[in-house]
């Protein structure tokens, strides 16, 4: 076990590298996750905003349907 450690502390380019690996894996890591929990997050924003859009075209279209029952007498729009 010493000439392990002895090994690990004398060679100081190996470790750089390793702790750089290990670091680069940490920060991968947290990005997949933090991607992992946005992606439905936005996708529920997109479904709120398909919903939006939808909900003024039906009110438009029964406000033109509305209009066009009422013909030519203004006093029948509501």
């Amino acid at each position: 076990m010493s000439r392990i450690s002895h090994a690990i502390r004398s060679d100081k380019r190996g470790f750089a590298i390793f702790l750089a690996m290990v670091l680069t894996i940490i920060i991968v890591l947290m990005g997949v996750y933090l991607i992992e929990k946005l992606v439905p997050a936005g996708r529920n924003v997109k479904g709120i905003e398909h919903g939006n859009v939808a909900y003024y075209k039906a009110s438009s279209a029964i406000e033109e349907a509305l209009m066009s029952l009422s013909g030519s007498n203004p006093g029948m729009e509501t």
